[in-house]
């Protein structure tokens, strides 16, 4: 049995107790000496209802990682701690940069209204088997509305790998953790320099917008020697977009060989792996990404060759609307996004400037203003700030009476 799957029986066993009204051993917990994040997390409550609590980690730290377990706290609407539970990340091991998906089923105490999720691990000389093309060939949405991601797997490395595993991580727009999944390949092993298929499904609520994945294997990492590798290169197509926007990301390296892709997205202050791109027989490849915020991105050889990192510009959507509230006086909201709490938005009225207010954690921001009687053309603004690149709203024509 691996030491995965144990971890995961342990975890269903502890619950199983706490439901009998046992009290269930906690896990010993993992050693805190290495820098890894809980980048976001949520939850849901399935058709069975039972809550399932979702999230990702990050290791931040510069050396791998593994035993990585989450640490959940239950709290009621007062935030007063109520009950605390554990689960392990879907990753046996993650090198710096790298992410994983977690999820745990429970049937949180009497009062829950929402949790929190910490995390430590412990530092390992292992090199996490992570060494593999995988490609989405095929997406449907079957008769009981799961979604399905199907594709190939390629064993990248010299030796044969065991339990390959592809795991998926889905986000909603604001790329918050909303649901997690994962498949064992059709075959099993699979054999060096060949191919599986694989068909991970995930239910379609809650709703999901984009997915990542990362694809491991039980087998020591292997991965063949490089040889008259070239430093990869990337150009970007555009280089500035409006958030929701995608922008197109060419590559050019080693022939027929497969490209690591690094991202950056602010306030991130360190770059992390979001997927790999093979090199044609040319040694040409693209990839597409919609980042909601500027992100710089980076291509990696498998010997460690890197490409410089171009700035994605991102810039914000306004909207505004006015609704009047008495004579002459008018409530003027919309919202922003990428949603940031406190952006300043400036009301012009015919280009002049006429109010200001900040947003909320939503993005919706909010302000009244007495106005003389006449027609104007009314539009919102926001500047330019780490995040993302200002915008102007669509323009508005109002009568004030």
């Amino acid at each position: 049995m691996s030491r995965k799957l144990m971890l995961r029986l342990a975890a269903v066993a502890s619950t199983a107790l706490v439901a009998a009204g046992v009290t269930a051993l906690t896990a010993p917990p993992a050693s805190a000496a290495t820098a890894v994040s809980v980048v976001s997390y949520s939850s849901y409550v399935d058709g069975a209802d039972f809550r399932h609590f979702v999230g990702e980690v990050r290791n931040d730290g510069t050396t791998n990682v593994q035993n990585i377990q989450i640490n959940l706290q239950y709290l009621d609407a007062s935030d007063a701690l109520l009950a605390t539970d554990f689960a392990f990340a879907s990753a046996d091991v993650l090198a710096p940069g790298e992410k994983s998906p977690f999820q745990s089923v429970d049937e949180p105490p009497a009062g829950f209204d929402h949790y929190t999720a910490t995390v430590s691990a412990d530092a390992t000389d292992t090199t996490p088997n992570h060494y593999f093309t995988t490609q989405v060939t095929n997406e449907f949405t079957d008769a009981t509305d799961f979604r399905h991601i199907a594709g190939t797997v390629r064993n990248d490395n010299t030796t044969a790998a065991d339990a390959v595993e592809v795991l998926a991580t889905f986000y909603d727009n604001a790329g918050t953790v909303v649901n997690t999944t994962s498949v064992v390949a059709a075959d099993d092993p699979i054999a060096a320099d060949q191919s599986s298929t694989f068909d991970a499904a995930a239910a379609m609520t809650p709703a999901f917008s984009s997915y990542s994945i990362l694809t491991e294997s039980s087998s020591p990492a292997a991965p063949a020697t490089p040889a008259g590798e070239v430093t990869p290169t990337l150009s970007l197509a555009p280089s500035i977009i409006s958030a929701g926007q995608r922008v197109t990301v060419t590559y050019q390296g080693t022939p027929s060989s497969t490209l690591e892709i690094w991202s950056k997205t602010q306030p991130a202050t360190t770059y992390s792996r979001i997927s790999s791109v093979p090199l044609d027989a040319s040694g040409a490849g693209t990839s597409s990404h919609a980042p909601t915020k500027n992100t710089r991105i980076m291509a990696k050889t498998a010997g460690g060759l890197s490409s410089l990192q171009p700035l994605i510009q991102v810039r914000s959507v306004a909207s505004i609307n006015a609704r009047r509230v008495a004579t002459r006086t008018y409530t003027f909201t919309g919202r922003v996004y990428p949603a940031l709490n406190g952006r300043l938005v400036s009301l012009y009225r015919n280009g002049v400037l006429t109010a200001q207010a900040r947003t909320d954690a939503s993005g919706i921001y909010t302000m009244t203003k007495i106005i003389a009687r006449g027609t104007y053309s009314f539009q919102v603004r926001t500047a330019n700030d780490t995040y993302n690149l200002g915008t102007t709203s669509p323009a508005r024509t109002y009568s004030i009476s």
